[in-house]
């Protein structure tokens, strides 16, 4: 261990945690500055049905900070005149989402139709914002196969609403899902890129403040581990904990290399665990693009594919075998190649598609996602056809 030493307390560790926010964002500044503009433009005056954008799709796979840019703005404009209602979606029945809503001012029984009127009567006149987090997550609505979701953009829609719902989603297409495609005019959709490598060190180094909790060589090693920001975080945070167990004097010792490295044994590997979390948000076309990449790549030498390649393979290889018909296009092709790079599964180079991951974990990860589709624990159908499309 080095002999560094360091000034770190109790305090650094608690800005490692989910509990501390931020002031201001930080390699987020575009996309805040959209979110606070889509506030302002929601509540102002009304506009006409078919010209008012009255829902914001902020969506990204997990760990790229949605949910943290949601907390921010809502702090941000704590002394605004514009109301703010966050409500978590995750695992949550619609009826628990409406009630959540309508912050107490529904009664405690009600039928579903008392809370559809209620909450429908409560968007038309309420001004303000309403913040939905894991939304993607709301069980089927009251009508039908017309989700909650849908509902409560359709009502804050009309001409003489002022009420704005930011929404945040892990599939990036759910804006074009059948519940919600006949309401695309009335939705903005935002998609976060993940965090690049420098990013991270970026928000890693704005954790520790004005004190030095690292070893320069244990920051870069940590930085490396994952795209999925929450997970650093929770690995820092721990690395500090065993840290300060085995040595209780001050000044502390910096987190090495080593340190970090046992807080990733025993939890699987990292680069498994941020795949699982891409995945979990890919959608069909997201998978077959995929799949083309891994079988054109491993068949060549390892240098990339074209877009050209990876559009044909799909085309003539990956629709035919998965029958999924004329459901996917070209232009839906290279909607899927810009998802996996936005997500930075895929990178870009010299017009080369190159995998930002070793093959053989991203095909240990599809794999698995497979299996699982197989045994009723998931919902991957291109993944399931993996043996047969891959070499």
């Amino acid at each position: 261990m080095s002999g560094s030493t360091t000034t770190w307390t109790d305090e650094s560790i608690r800005r490692f945690t989910p509990h501390f926010i931020p002031a201001t964002p930080l390699c987020r500044e575009t996309a805040y500055a959209k979110l606070r503009a889509f506030v302002q433009a929601a509540v102002r005056t009304t506009q006409p049905q078919n010209k008012k954008c009255c829902a914001l799709q902020l969506a990204s796979f997990p760990g790229s900070g949605k949910t943290l840019l949601l907390q921010q703005l809502q702090n941000a404009e704590r002394t605004s005149t514009v109301p703010f209602t966050f409500v978590s979606c995750a695992s949550k029945p619609w009826t628990q989402v409406y009630k959540e809503i309508l912050a107490g001012k529904a009664k405690a029984k009600l039928t579903d139709l008392e809370l559809v009127t209620l909450t429908q009567a409560h968007i038309k006149r309420h001004k303000g914002i309403i913040l939905l987090d894991e939304a993607d997550t709301i069980l089927k609505g009251h009508k039908g196969s017309e989700t909650a979701l849908h509902s409560l953009i359709l009502w804050a829609s009309q001409s003489k609403s002022q009420c704005g719902i930011i929404y945040l989603s892990n599939n990036m297409s759910l804006h074009a899902s059948p519940a919600l495609k006949v309401l695309q005019p009335h939705i903005d959709v935002l998609i976060l890129p993940g965090y690049d490598k420098e990013e991270r060190k970026a928000v890693l180094l704005q954790r520790c403040g004005s004190d030095t909790v690292f070893e320069p060589s244990a920051l870069e090693y940590l930085a490396a581990q994952t795209h999925d920001m929450r997970r650093l975080l929770s690995i820092a945070s721990d690395a500090m904990i065993a840290v300060r167990a085995r040595c209780q004097d001050h000044p502390r010792p910096l987190v090495t290399v080593l340190d970090i490295r046992r807080q990733c044994v025993g939890t699987g590997d990292v680069q498994l665990r941020h795949l699982d979390t891409v995945l979990c948000a890919a959608t069909m076309t997201m998978q077959l693009v995929l799949l083309g990449v891994l079988a054109l790549d491993k068949a060549g030498s390892g240098g990339g594919v074209t877009r050209k390649e990876v559009t044909k393979w799909v085309m003539e290889v990956g629709l035919p075998r998965t029958h999924l018909g004329d459901v996917i296009g070209e232009n839906e092709i290279a909607a899927g190649i810009a998802s996996l790079l936005d997500v930075r599964m895929l990178t870009s180079s010299g017009g080369v598609l190159l995998l930002n991951f070793e093959a053989k974990v991203v095909m240990s990860a599809v794999r698995a996602a497979g299996e699982a589709t197989r045994a009723g624990k998931a919902d991957y159908r291109v993944f399931m056809a993996a043996p047969m499309l891959l070499p």
